[in-house]
C-alpha cells in the first residue's frame, strides 16, 4: 500500500472491507462492527480486521472512535476520489437518497441527509397544516445520515410556539 502523488493503493482485502463498510452504511444507516466486517469479507481474526481498518484510517479513508461501538465514519470525499467500484447511497427499497457532505471540523465529512421542511406545527394546540410536495419546499434541514432509519420519504416541520418548553421543544425547532 502506498500513498504518494494523491495515489492510494489498497490491497484486495482493504478494498473489500471498504466496499462492505459503504454497502453496510447504505443499507443500515450505521457502520458495521469489526465482527460483521470479518464475517462478510472472510476474515476470522478480529485483529486482522482491526489491522486493515487501521491502514484505512492511516490513508484518511475512515475515522474511528475505538471507545465507541460502531464508532466508524467514512471520509466520503476521499473514498469517492479513489474511483473504485462502490455502492451508491440508497435508502431501503433501493430509492436513491441525496447525501450532503459537510466538514465537521475534523477533516471528515459528516454524512447528512437533506430533508425538506414542509410547513409548521404548533407546540400545543393543533393548527391546520397545508399539504405540500417535497419538490415545493422553500427550506431544507440537514440531518446526520444515521439519525433516523429511512423507511420512505422524509420531511420536517418547524415548531411554532413555546407551550412545550418543559419538554425541551422550543419555538423554531424542527
Amino acid at each position: 500500500m502506498r500513498k504518494g502523488n494523491n495515489m492510494i493503493t489498497l490491497s484486495d482485502r482493504q478494498k473489500k472491507i471498504l466496499q462492505f463498510i459503504v454497502a453496510f452504511f447504505n443499507e443500515n444507516n450505521f457502520p458495521p462492527t469489526i465482527r460483521e466486517i470479518g464475517e462478510r469479507v472472510g476474515i476470522s481474526s478480529t485483529s486482522v480486521v482491526n489491522y486493515n481498518l487501521t491502514k484505512l484510517e492511516e490513508l484518511n479513508l475512515i475515522n474511528r472512535r475505538k471507545e465507541v461501538s460502531r464508532g466508524l465514519n467514512i471520509n466520503w470525499d476521499q473514498v469517492v476520489d479513489l474511483n473504485i467500484d462502490l455502492p451508491a447511497p440508497t435508502a431501503p427499497g433501493g430509492q436513491a437518497r441525496e447525501r450532503v457532505s459537510e466538514r465537521n471540523g475534523t477533516g471528515f465529512a459528516a454524512n447528512l441527509l437533506r430533508v425538506p421542511v414542509l410547513g409548521s406545527i404548533a407546540a400545543g394546540e393543533p393548527i391546520q397544516v397545508e399539504p405540500r410536495e417535497a419538490s415545493n419546499a422553500d427550506e431544507f434541514v440537514n440531518i446526520p445520515d444515521g439519525l433516523v432509519p429511512v423507511r420512505g420519504p422524509l420531511f420536517a416541520l418547524k415548531v411554532k410556539g413555546d407551550s412545550m418548553i418543559d419538554a425541551s421543544v422550543l419555538d423554531g425547532d424542527y
